[in-house]
């Protein structure tokens, strides 16, 4: 997606194959994915969307699964996540980045704005390994074996929302 998208998933489901993202939000695409319905979904056999190269993705309602790896990935200067509603989750982290504070290793600053919905990750939630800034001020953010959120770099503002860890403990 390289322009403003608005995508009403309608309560459909689309199902990428095995190692592919379902969407790709790049330099100037803005998208918006709503669900009329009650049972739109995006199904990644990587991730459901990606987001890179000053992109952003808005979710609104329905659901993004990213089964290979993460529900949404974003990455690269300037490049942006909201989720104000609906439901986010990934084998290992419902939301992540890519990147350091180191130059070398520095993909650009994001943003990510977490007002409503679902973020759950089987291992992390979300995983903000970049610059930029992660700000959550609604919704419910799960994690699995891991960790609810893990900052490595980039700023962090809490103001509202839940924030759950789950613990495994393996059997001695």
């Amino acid at each position: 997606v390289d322009k403003a998208l608005t995508l009403d998933l309608n309560g459909k489901v689309a199902t990428a194959s095995t190692g592919i993202n379902a969407l790709n939000v790049t330099t100037g695409g803005a998208l918006n994915i709503t669900d009329s319905g009650t049972t739109g979904k995006i199904t990644g056999g990587t991730r459901a969307v990606m987001v890179n190269g000053g992109g952003s993705l808005t979710l609104t309602n329905g659901w993004l699964d990213g089964t290979g790896f993460d529900g949404v990935f974003v990455y690269g200067e300037g490049s942006s996540v909201t989720v104000n509603g609906g439901k986010i989750t990934g084998l290992y982290y419902g939301i992540s980045g890519n990147g350091s504070a180191a130059p070398s290793e520095y993909y650009g600053s994001t943003n990510i704005l977490i007002t409503g919905g679902t973020v759950q990750g089987g291992e992390t939630a979300i995983f903000h390994p970049e610059l930029g800034l992660l700000k959550i001020t609604g919704g419910t953010i799960t994690g699995g074996s891991y960790n609810g959120i893990e900052m490595k770099a980039g700023d962090l503002i809490i103001t509202g929302g839940t924030i759950r860890h789950q613990v495994h403990i393996m059997p001695t």
